[in-house]
């Protein structure tokens, strides 16, 4: 749980101080994002979170992972939240999964590559 210092009435809610050598919003953003997720779980809240999750077929699309709204509990991803998206959102869902995907074929390119140099 992440704590955060009393509410002064008069100045209205402070947000932490920046600790000396910790970065700022680049490690403070993910790391509160990764805290409240752990909470969801470790405390079953089943809370409604963006969280990269493996599709099987919701948006229409199939065997990718991408940020989408889900419920997160105990049991780690409850359920995706399938939104209404209008026909230009639902193609740029798509166009990033596909991006997704060739980012990954890529990385197996080089991956693939490097190991069969390394075994000669």
């Amino acid at each position: 749980m992440l704590c955060l210092p009393a509410p002064n009435p008069q100045r209205g809610p402070r947000p932490p101080r920046k600790q000396r050598g910790v970065g700022g919003g680049a490690f403070f953003a993910p790391a509160l994002a990764t805290s409240v997720m752990v909470e969801s779980i470790l405390l079953n809240q089943s809370r409604l979170l963006p969280v990269a999750a493996y599709l099987q077929g919701e948006y229409g699309l199939e065997d990718v992972v991408i940020g989408v709204s889900c419920r997160l509990g105990c049991g780690g991803i409850e359920s995706i939240l399938e939104l209404n998206l209008s026909d230009r959102e639902r193609e740029g869902l798509h166009t990033s999964a596909q991006s997704v995907r060739k980012s990954i074929e890529r990385s197996q390119e080089i991956l693939g590559n490097n190991s069969r140099s390394n075994n000669s």
